[in-house]
């Protein structure tokens, strides 16, 4: 537990260091808005995140199946030997 309340506290300080002055200024860290903040910015960072690494992998995909000699379906979303 007391690990998960660091990681929360560094998440939350790095999150607020990153957002623009005006926010650091005028939201407090440990308040409802700022704790909300935090989560909405983790939130998204996840999802870019997966995002990301779901496209570089689909690439990785379709690269290694043309360097083998096959064809990618777009429809089947698969290698076509």
């Amino acid at each position: 537990m007391e690990i998960l309340l660091a990681l929360v506290n560094v998440a939350r300080r790095v999150i607020f260091m990153a957002m623009p002055k005006s926010i650091q200024r005028n939201v407090d860290r440990d308040s409802v808005l700022g704790d909300t903040l935090v989560f909405i910015t983790m939130l998204f960072v996840t999802f870019v995140t997966w995002f990301l690494v779901s496209s570089i992998s689909e690439r990785f995909s379709i690269d290694q199946c043309l360097d083998m000699g096959g064809a990618w379906s777009y429809r089947k979303d698969a290698c076509i030997e």
